[in-house]
């Protein structure tokens, strides 16, 4: 897509040069002479980026950038000036602009940055999307936008890297975490987004046909073999193929598959003519391959060509700041699919969902919203509503330690405590006797 840039600065001539060296690059680039004027058009016009000089006669960077943050909080905005101290670069950080550069500068330097701010803009849009947008049965699209702890976000920046590149991926996680939809993602940000994505489970193919169903079959190789067959490899054209489960293959397919990913070259069973593969591969597993290549159950070499780019989805118990949100989540997504209004989950419910122990991870959680959505009408769910293991009777929910008890309560204690002042953090933090910074700190922390 075409980005627009809008670039505000009071010399003319330096203007003239940011608006030829971002329309030279492919971008649309608007130009202000004030801040008055520059804040003006990034408010009324649709731009991506903002580039404004720190001192302007009228409104200066600083004050067009506190501006913006209060109607766009997520347009990124840089900063420039020539008169540059530590100061005014904190000072513009801590206003919230992504970077802040002094002149004179490079243009390759700003052209760099400006590039790679963008790619942080196109992925944010692209989760916008997802959250917007509930394309499966299962919500699985729209997860990946949702999530505000520092291992999910970690996590989304790794995507966002792996799909720049057309190196392998092994993804790593437990059962649930939701490794398919990384793969998914990863597939949908790379520029072979409008080519085929084939996921094909391996632990589910029988091993005498996994190799026909990954390489092709042709007529007549071996009994049932009626007609000829692609293959996986091939069906994935020049697009994604998820190897789900890449554990399990066994050892011919591995042998099969090693030599594809070093020669380029797959055959199809029963065939003298090999064909070159196109598609790029990710691999998929909940299982710790290091330790199958140690039993001699996977082999090492086939591990180290998967493993180009590794990525690990941590399991829920992990990043509990944002079952909320999931939780939140699902909620709207199936009351939405199952034409039903829009239900809440009292703050007793989310405390209790925040602590239970999720061995199925994020599939378990969307697994809970939805049987109880099925089996209660009413729109704010409470604690007896989940299921019985939920809500205290298994070992895990009973043994906890004294630090998971106080905070088991302080974040039930402050969700109703906002609730009943009607979200009212001033008065809330009153009533708590506490600062109101210390009340944002812990809503950021418990994700309430």
């Amino acid at each position: 897509m075409k980005y627009r840039l809008l670039a505000i600065d009071d010399e003319a001539d330096f203007l003239a040069s940011l608006q030829a060296l971002f329309s030279d690059e492919g971008y649309e680039c608007l130009t202000a002479g004030n801040g008055k004027v520059g804040l003006q058009l990034a408010l009324s016009e649709q731009v991506d980026l903002v580039i404004a000089d720190l001192r302007m006669p009228g409104l200066d960077g600083i004050q067009v950038l506190e501006a913006l943050r209060k109607e766009h909080p997520d347009l990124p905005v840089i900063l420039l000036t020539a008169h540059g101290t530590v100061d005014t670069a904190v000072r513009a950080l801590k206003f919230g602009a992504v970077d802040y550069l002094p002149k004179p500068f490079d243009f390759e330097i700003l052209e760099g940055r400006v590039r790679e701010i963008l790619r942080g803009v196109e992925v944010n849009r692209e989760l916008r999307i997802l959250k917007q947008q509930c394309m499966s049965g299962t919500c699985a699209e729209c997860t990946p936008a949702v999530g505000e702890s520092l291992p999910w976000k970690r996590v989304l920046r790794q995507i966002d890297q792996a799909s720049r590149g057309e190196a392998p991926v092994l993804i790593l996680g437990e059962s649930g975490t939701g490794k398919d939809i990384a793969a998914r993602l990863i597939h949908r940000l790379s520029p072979r987004a409008a080519e085929p994505f084939v996921p094909v489970n391996a632990g589910a193919i029988p091993d005498n046909l996994v190799e026909a169903e990954l390489f092709g079959v042709r007529r007549g190789a071996f009994t049932g073999a009626e007609e000829d067959r692609e293959g996986l490899l091939r069906s994935a054209g020049r697009g994604t193929l998820l190897l789900d489960e890449v554990a399990e293959l066994p050892h011919p397919a591995q042998v099969k598959l090693l030599r594809v990913l070093d020669g380029g070259e797959g055959r199809p069973v029963g065939s003298d003519r090999p064909y070159r593969p196109e598609c790029r591969f990710i691999a998929a597993t909940n299982q710790d391959l290091r330790a199958l290549v140690r039993e001699g159950r996977f082999r090492e070499d086939l591990y180290y060509r998967l493993a180009v780019f590794e990525i690990e989805i941590p399991p829920l118990r992990e990043r509990r700041e944002d079952i909320p949100l999931l939780a939140a989540h699902f909620l709207r997504c199936h009351a939405k699919r199952l034409g039903q209004p829009t239900r809440r989950l009292a703050p007793e419910t989310v405390t209790l969902l925040s602590s239970a122990p999720w061995p199925g991870n994020v599939r378990q959680l969307e697994n809970v919203i939805r049987r109880t959505m099925m089996i209660t009408a009413e729109l704010r769910i409470l604690p007896e509503h989940l299921p019985r293991d939920l809500a205290g009777d298994s070992p895990a929910a009973r043994h906890v330690s004294l630090r998971e008890a106080v905070r088991k309560f302080e974040r039930g204690y402050i969700a109703r405590v906002l609730e009943e002042e009607g979200g009212n953090r001033k008065s809330a933090a009153e009533r708590l006797e506490i600062s109101l910074a210390a009340l944002y700190e812990k809503i950021r922390r418990y994700g309430l």
